[in-house]
């Protein structure tokens, strides 16, 4: 079994209630899928994502559905059959962590075909959206991209798009939920954070033009 799976899976355990382990699709360990480098990067930008919003005390997570977090080896609308992650404040739930989740773009009441909708790595959403249903724009709170790979720069094109997908710029945009966490939102509307995770350190170099758009560019190894 992989050190760097055993490693994520057991850190991610620590901070979400209830988590045994990381499978994908078809019941195998991350460590022996074919996907496995993906996913297990995937894992560990969702330890980053937790441990985050776990920092200050306000949230507490744990897991629903199953004790397992099992990823999808595409992505798909809302399906309970999947577990995703309660998070909780004063014991309310008030959002749900999924992983290769789609939702529904800004655009997509203009749409007709398939470009309506996009797939996250990572989401936050608000809770209870219907079964077999895309959340909207509106309804992500948090998007994550993951890329264990070279960084090319068209990685900062398609997460402009993404942020453009989600929500209106506007001067004079937010507050969003976990500010504190998460950091502050300052022009987008509906509000929600955006993050760009890269293996490759180059990414550190393209930060500041997406940050314009409250999105964050971080080197995550």
């Amino acid at each position: 079994m992989s050190v760097r799976y055993e490693d994520a899976s057991a850190r991610l355990g620590v901070i979400v209630g209830s988590l045994s382990k990381a499978i994908t699709d078809s019941d195998a360990t991350l460590a022996n899928a074919s996907t496995a480098a993906g996913k297990i990067y995937e894992l560990e930008c969702l330890y980053e994502i937790c441990r985050r919003l776990k920092s200050n005390g306000a949230y507490s997570l744990a897991m629903a559905g199953s004790s397992k977090l099992r990823f999808r080896t595409k992505g798909g609308s809302i399906d309970r059959k999947y577990s995703w992650i309660e998070i909780r404040r004063n014991e309310t739930v008030i959002s749900e962590l999924w992983t290769d989740l789609y939702f529904d773009t800004l655009s997509s009441s203009y749409s007709k075909d398939r470009s309506g909708f996009h797939e996250l790595d990572i989401a936050i959403i608000r809770p209870n959206i219907p079964e077999s249903s895309n959340p909207s724009h509106s309804n992500v709170l948090v998007a994550c991209e993951c890329k264990d790979s070279k960084f090319i720069k068209g990685m900062i094109r398609g997460i402009l798009g993404l942020r453009r997908e989600l929500s209106f710029f506007n001067a004079h945009g937010g507050p969003a939920e976990f500010q504190n966490e998460l950091g502050p939102i300052h022009k987008s509307n509906p509000s929600s954070h955006v993050f760009l995770f890269c293996s490759d350190a180059s990414v550190r170099h393209y930060k500041d033009g997406p940050a314009h758009f409250d999105i964050r560019v971080e080197h995550l190894e």
